[in-house]
């Protein structure tokens, strides 16, 4: 199979994470590091509502520097892109609820179970949110805002989006040109989704679980994970402050990615195992360099509010690098476990009933491919 060096080496981080417990060894404080991320690890499954930014941070104009070099991109446009972020917010105590969701689950225990869980998913450039999905008491809402994203083509030196997406509602069939045209004035469409649990309950059955097997399989290996991992994570504190404690994440790569993976390809019950079998460990020192990886934890009073992974020591590990420098350059998650909670959207709900466009899409998708069938019989 291909070998991924960018994805390991981006996991190598995130696998450690929960080694910080045990690997710290700062000097002492009102917490130690176990039990400032224990009580993280508290605050965040005790949220009503906890948010994760997913952003890009460009202190020295490393990444501008480079998307300027890599094509004819206005300073305006790559300031828009560089200053967006995604936020996923979710109700952590009602999403609870789902862990217990599995193919074999009826559609009422599926129904009972997604009554009460609320997400939000909102994708922002540096200066409006372009797209955003609500999930609130069983109904997905959402929206997309044709201006700005064709405010942002069009600075980045193309003809925009706002006309070809009118083209589209005009081609469109009659019915759906209400929703479509609502969609481009920015209202928020609305799928009650009590109809279609049946359909997601066979989407989920379709998904690769974990093989039958003892049901302590799954924590074994993320214990055999922490132990492999563990000699090569090192946490020390950043500064002196229990009110805003920073913690230093250095991971040696190439050791940590040959520990996960020999635990990985032993491990039983795993969906997606096989596909690791052909990976050797040789491959790793062949396209990963000698190096850290290293990244940041914020904790403010036991609740964690942000994970920094600096991108130039990712850079640093491939062996075929270029001279240019992501110096300054991390990818963030900014924490809240106090967010506001997600609800249904107040105004600018459309009034089109999508229910019956997407009932009436499936029903065409459905005769279209029984057509098909009967078509290949009689051949």
């Amino acid at each position: 199979m291909p070998f991924h060096p960018a994805r390991l080496v981006a996991g190598t981080l995130v696998l450690a994470l929960p080694l910080a417990a045990a690997a710290g060894c700062g000097a002492v404080k009102k917490r130690s590091i176990k039990q400032e991320l224990t009580s993280a690890r508290s605050h965040l499954a005790d949220s009503s509502a906890a948010s994760f930014t997913l952003r890009l941070e460009d202190k020295q104009g490393s990444l501008a520097a480079l998307a300027k070099k890599s094509g004819d991109v206005p300073d305006a446009a790559v300031k828009d892109l560089l200053g967006g972020s995604v936020t996923y917010t979710f109700d952590a105590k009602s999403a609870q609820q789902l862990k217990g969701v599995d193919p074999s689950s009826s559609t009422a225990e599926l129904k009972k179970a997604l009554a009460g869980v609320r997400f939000a998913l909102a994708v922002k450039d540096a200066k409006a949110t372009v797209a955003e999905l609500r999930l609130v008491d069983s109904t997905l809402f959402a929206r997309v805002d044709i201006a700005e994203i064709d405010r942002v083509a069009k600075e980045a030196g193309s003809d925009g989006v706002a006309a070809s997406f009118d083209d589209a509602i005009a081609s469109a069939p009659a019915e759906y040109r209400p929703a479509l045209r609502d969609l481009k004035a920015g209202k928020w469409l609305k799928l009650p989704l009590a109809g279609y649990l049946a359909k997601l309950k066979d989407a989920v059955g379709s998904l690769p679980t974990p093989s039958p097997g003892k049901s302590g399989d799954l924590q074994k290996t993320r214990d055999d994970l922490m132990t492999a991992l563990k000699p090569y994570v090192s946490v020390t504190d950043a500064n002196d402050s229990s009110s805003k404690r920073v913690l230093d994440v250095n991971v040696a790569a190439r050791p940590a990615l040959k520990a996960a993976l020999a635990v990985l390809k032993r491990s039983k019950g795993l969906p997606f195992a096989s596909a690791l079998q052909d990976v050797q460990a040789s491959a790793i020192d062949k396209n990963i360099a000698d190096g850290k990886v290293h990244g940041t934890i914020t904790l403010a009073d036991g609740h964690l509010t942000q994970v920094s992974l600096d991108l130039e020591s990712i850079r640093a590990l491939d062996p075929h690098k270029s001279s240019d420098s992501l110096a300054g350059s991390s990818v963030v998650v900014d924490v809240d476990d106090s967010a506001d909670q997600v609800t249904a959207p107040a105004d600018g709900v459309s009034s089109v009933d999508v229910k019956a466009l997407v009932d009436d899409l499936f029903k065409n998708l459905s005769q279209g491919l029984s057509g098909r069938v009967s078509m290949g019989v009689s051949s």
